[in-house]
């Protein structure tokens, strides 16, 4: 009899392990036992494992998240290739009291496809009130903890005073401290460094590949990166005779980081792609446009499973399109969506269907 049960709760597991994660969140209804075996962490790490089988990890939608709403527009890139009709939905962020932070905001590490989320604490209020940048780095194909990045400040607000006093400074020092969610704890000493503030990441221009968060400083031409395994920084060339227009953008996408640009002359993107040296860039595109883009963020690069549908997503005027990387072509996704509001969007995140945290 025992043997007999251990043999459906293994079928069970291995069936289960097969499923879409959206239809895990509902069989978690069936049972207390599915419930439990759905929830368990080495069971989430290993249907991840099983989900991206070609061992790279591609988007299933973007999130947009707008500047002054507690909400994310989801665009679903899973029916690209069999309709132009998107669903659009939103994602509630979690909202309560400002605690930790001089410049009024609480951080959450939240997963939109479980909709559960955890809040960042920092281990001292001291270090809280310096913090400048946070980052979340994760590969689910690597490790089912994730691990955050803060950029902060030697001394906390409270010790500088008025904070705005102090852009004119030209070198400042920083430290950078990491937090894995595996052993709940930060980095004690950090990675301590002087800089001007230009140097210090910011969401919109920085990306988590390979181990590493990267970001670009224009003025110093050069790509800056914290290896988060040595914890220290490195730099790389930025591609030469650069010319452009105030538009950059990182991209992560399939094992892939690409920088674009637009060309001061002419509506031209430059796709370019890093090569796994970190020594040179590469140019993997040039894409003409026939319109101007009004907003700082619009692109962003997008492999799929199928290397013919990669492509570059552009949000203008409240559309969403996009350009082929391999016949060069364009596709107007959706048409004319009302309610997808561009202009007011910050950031713009890929998102990967998993069952963590």
């Amino acid at each position: 009899m025992a043997t007999i049960v251990a043999t459906i709760e293994y079928l069970v597991h291995e069936i289960l392990l097969r499923l879409p994660v959206k239809s895990l969140l509902r069989f978690k209804c069936v049972s207390k036992q599915w419930l439990a075996l759905i929830s368990e962490p080495n069971f989430c790490h290993s249907h991840t494992l099983r989900l991206y089988i070609s061992s790279r990890v591609f988007p299933s939608s973007f999130l947009l998240a707008p500047v002054d709403s507690p909400n994310c527009q989801v665009i679903s890139l899973k029916t690209i290739n069999v309709s132009h009709s998107f669903k659009f939905h939103n994602v509630k962020i979690p909202r309560g009291t400002v605690i930790q932070s001089c410049n009024e905001f609480e951080y959450f590490v939240c997963n939109p496809t479980t909709n559960k989320f955890v809040p960042v604490i920092f281990p001292t209020q001291q270090f809280s009130d310096s913090v400048l940048s946070l980052f979340i780095c994760f590969e689910p194909l690597k490790s089912r903890y994730y691990k955050l990045v803060s950029f902060r400040f030697n001394k906390s607000c409270r010790d500088m005073g008025n904070i705005l006093s102090y852009e004119m400074i030209i070198d400042r020092g920083y430290v950078i401290n990491v937090y894995s969610s595996e052993t709940s704890s930060w980095s004690e000493s950090g990675f301590t460094f002087s800089s001007p503030i230009g140097v210090i990441p910011v969401q919109p221009y920085s990306v988590y590949f390979n181990g590493s968060l990267y970001w670009h400083d224009y003025d110093l031409r050069k790509f800056i990166y914290f290896d988060l395994d040595s914890q220290i920084l490195k730099t790389c060339p930025m591609p030469l005779h650069i010319e452009y227009r105030g538009i950059l953008r990182f991209c992560e996408s399939g094992g892939h980081l690409y920088f674009i640009f637009e060309s001061c002359v002419d509506s031209v993107l430059n796709i370019m792609e890093l090569n796994e040296e970190n020594s040179e860039w590469f140019l993997i595109q040039l894409c003409e446009l026939s319109f101007n883009i009004a907003f700082p963020f619009p692109y962003c690069v997008v492999n799929q499973e199928n290397d013919e549908d990669s492509m570059i997503l552009i949000f203008l005027n409240k559309r969403v399109l996009y350009y082929n990387l391999v016949n060069a072509t364009f596709i107007d996704l959706g048409g004319y969506i009302p309610f997808l509001m561009i202009e007011t969007c910050q950031n713009i995140y890929q998102h990967y269907e998993n069952l963590s945290c």
